[in-house]
């Protein structure tokens, strides 16, 4: 196991701390490569029985839908570059995303995270390292494979959080 991932099971353990209802807002672009993966995974997690919102592109659109299901924590998951290997994941508190984080979106995912904690409602930003951005490409295997583990993780913690109401 690497330091990164282990650094990430005690951050997501952290943060679940007195979940009692997770909602997982997976954002990103279907039709560009790795910017997919967050959607792709989003899907898998809702047959897992999460409660999801695919954010798309346009994560704002979901908020008050997301505040009517009264949740305890949120987390924002989007694949970037942080000069990390493809597929590894990070955990980042709103306090930790900088306001130099660009994204894609239409809204700074800072600004959603600060809105739904200025709501009393604990929120974190995953983050998953792409390989490629490519017009109509399918994912890099390495960053399935890195979304998959992630998968794994989010489905062994939130259980035993029992924060999937």
């Amino acid at each position: 196991m690497s330091k990164l991932y282990e650094k990430f099971k005690t951050d997501l353990n952290k943060f679940l701390q007195d979940c009692r209802k997770l909602i997982i807002l997976p954002v990103g672009n279907p039709i560009f490569s790795d910017d997919s993966i967050s959607l792709i995974l989003g899907k898998r997690l809702k047959k897992k029985g999460f409660n999801v919102f695919l954010g798309f592109q346009s994560p704002e659109s979901y908020f008050y839908k997301i505040l009517k299901t009264n949740p305890s924590h949120v987390m924002i998951i989007d694949v970037t570059d942080m000069g990390l290997k493809p597929g590894m994941f990070l955990l980042f508190s709103c306090e930790d995303i900088s306001l130099e984080y660009t994204s894609t979106h239409n809204v700074p995912l800072k600004t959603i995270c600060e809105m739904f904690n200025k709501r009393g409602i604990k929120t974190a930003l995953v983050l998953i390292q792409l390989k490629r951005a490519e017009l109509g490409k399918k994912p890099s295997l390495e960053v399935l494979r890195g979304a998959l583990g992630l998968e794994k993780l989010l489905v062994e913690t939130a259980k035993n959080k029992c924060c999937l109401a």
